[in-house]
């Protein structure tokens, strides 16, 4: 896990510059995040059903979901096949 600083950052899009502003991007803002942390890389199926069967990680919505752009997105859990690929 690599540790993430606590600070501002801007969320949005720039209709003017971005090739695609979905309604739900604009405008562009600045929002402050508290420190947090993230995995330096990608996690695989395999390796997070490791994470939930040791009680670390949680299943919930791992299905699909709607991203913010309204689109939906699949995540692999579940799914037959998938445990070298990542979540």
């Amino acid at each position: 896990m690599v540790k993430v600083p606590a600070g501002p950052f801007s969320m949005g899009c720039v209709v003017a510059r971005d090739d695609e502003c979905n309604r739900q991007e604009r405008p562009r803002h600045e929002v402050e995040l508290d420190t947090f942390y993230i995995d330096r890389t990608e996690v695989t199926v395999d390796d997070y059903r490791k994470c939930h069967d040791a009680g670390g990680c949680s299943i919930a919505g791992l299905g699909s979901q709607i991203d913010v752009g309204g689109l939906q997105v699949d995540c692999n859990w579940g799914k037959e096949g998938k445990a070298s690929d990542r979540i």
